[in-house]
């Protein structure tokens, strides 16, 4: 307890190990209130869905192919466009193999990268901050809400890259130091969970550079061995690519990979930063002004511990300072990127661990250098500040664990019934536009096809979110068109008809 113990000196220790088993005890459980969520309430969105296709191809012998409805509808190998990595993706084949449900498989596995996301923070934090800044950097990972964009990281368990990610990336930054060939095997595998994961690479690369001492020799052989490790998962991948594939068909691939990764797969937007940076304030679930009071608290302390020339915590806060410029200093810049949080969250839930350990290592620094040395008690400066981020932090999370059991429009129980009503009607396709469609189709195992991709329309249509309309606005609005007078049902806010009626 010797983190805690700084910062409560002349404090019985019995309080402080009290106080910290009941702060560990809050986290365990507002971490298990954030699973519970993703396996009865939280909708199964289009992403999700569709990487959720290529496990379900896998299981079912086809390949690591999605059933391609972004590309021409048609099944398609090393989708591009699924930018969530085999590591992510490979392991949900394993229960769907056994027979689970799609959804609970894919939940399942990310209910596990989650437990390690939270084990990594608590590592980072620990390592700067003691046992209380390990504590903190979970806190930090919990409360960071990033369901309030129309791309978003809804809980702990999507089926998505992001978390994954920034889980292998705070392993990465634990053993940048001690072992440079084991984080960049970690930063490897983080870029195989999701490709932008290769952000976080130019800002470890040169901390660790410049943390390897004077000697050459000794530089440049910790950055090969981070470098020569950090290319091994990349290698394994492309090279079982080129053999599924052929020559000719993975250069075009890899060519649309490029493309896809430099755009982000997105265009025509026009996003100020000053947006993005307002939705990055909003994440945390506090007033703005909180947050920025929080951020201007922390820059002080750091100058004040900085001041002190402690040369791990410069370090950290080097680190910490290149890869929020690389993550979301990109998402700021790139205006033709959408304001989606979802972006830059690995990046943001990496450095956000990561100076929470420093600002608890900062909090103990300063604290223990001032008046408390000759009083033996802790300055009330330094509680004062701790209690309010604790209180803080405390709200952050509450508000994210109350954002997940009450979301916005669908749930996964209304997709369910949904799927069940269309697999009672006849036609081995559903149709319609990107969204919606694509969980039902995967819910009700038929391929989903976007309205346009081919002339044939047989099947069964879904439309476009219609809620609380009647029969003669649902023939206005063009079901009638797409599936013959009279044969329009409305349910769970869907419009599902069959061709053939």
């Amino acid at each position: 307890m010797s983190g805690l113990k700084s910062t409560t000196r002349g404090l019985p220790s019995s309080f402080g190990s009290i106080a910290y088993l009941v702060c560990i005890c809050v986290l365990i459980a507002s971490f298990v209130a954030l699973l519970v969520p993703g396996f009865a309430i939280t909708r199964l969105w289009e992403d999700e869905a569709y990487n959720l296709s290529v496990p379900l191809s896998v299981a079912r012998g086809d390949g690591y192919s999605s059933f391609g409805v972004l590309i021409g509808s048609v099944p398609t190998s090393f989708d591009f466009r699924i930018s969530t990595g085999p590591v992510v993706l490979l392991p949900i084949a394993v229960p769907l193999l056994l027979g689970v449900d799609p959804v609970l498989a894919g939940r399942g596995v990310m209910a596990a990268f989650a437990v390690l996301l939270a084990v990594a923070a608590f590592a980072v934090g620990r390592q700067h901050g003691g046992r209380w800044g390990g504590a903190a950097a979970v806190g930090v990972v919990l409360a960071f809400n990033g369901g309030i964009t129309d791309s978003p990281v809804q809980g702990l368990t999507d089926v998505l890259g992001e978390m994954p990610a920034a889980a292998f990336t705070l392993l990465a930054i634990r053993f940048l130091r001690s072992r440079p060939w084991l984080a960049g095997l970690f930063v490897g595998i983080a870029i195989q969970c999701k490709n932008l994961a290769v952000l976080s690479v130019p800002a470890l690369l040169v901390v660790l550079v410049i943390t390897m001492g004077p000697q050459l020799r000794r530089r440049l052989l910790a950055a090969g061995g981070f470098i020569g490790t950090t290319i091994i998962p990349t290698t394994l991948f492309e090279s079982a690519k080129l053999i599924a594939l052929g020559r000719s068909a993975y250069v075009t691939s890899t060519r649309d990979s490029y493309y896809f990764l430099r755009s982000g797969g997105q265009s025509g937007f026009d996003s100020p930063p000053l947006d993005k940076v307002r939705t990055l304030l909003a994440a945390w679930g506090l007033p703005i002004v909180v947050v920025l009071l929080l951020v201007v608290g922390l820059v002080v302390l750091s100058l004040l511990d900085l001041r002190t020339g402690a040369g791990t915590s410069a370090t950290g806060w080097l680190l910490a300072a290149l890869l929020f410029g690389s993550w979301v200093g990109w998402w700021l810049v790139s205006i033709h990127q959408p304001v989606w949080i979802r972006h830059p969250s690995p990046g943001v839930l990496a450095v956000g661990a990561l100076v929470a350990g420093l600002g608890v290592g900062a909090l103990r620094a300063v604290g223990s250098r001032g008046p408390a040395i000759r009083t033996n008690r802790p300055p009330s400066l330094v509680i004062l500040a701790g209690t309010l981020a604790l209180v803080a932090l405390g709200w952050s999370i509450g508000a994210r664990v109350a954002f997940a059991y009450h979301p916005v429009g669908e749930t996964l129980a209304d997709q369910r019934t949904a799927a069940a009503l269309v697999d009672g009607l006849p036609g081995d396709r559903i149709r319609g536009d990107w969204g919606p469609m694509v969980p039902i189709a995967l819910l009700a195992d038929r391929p989903p096809v976007l309205a346009g991709d081919d002339e044939d329309t047989s099947g069964i249509w879904l439309l476009p979110v219609w809620r609380d309309l009647d029969r003669e606005e649902l023939a206005r609005a063009g079901a009638d068109r797409a599936c013959g007078a009279g044969s329009a049902m409305l349910a769970d806010g869907y419009v599902y008809c069959s061709a053939s009626n």
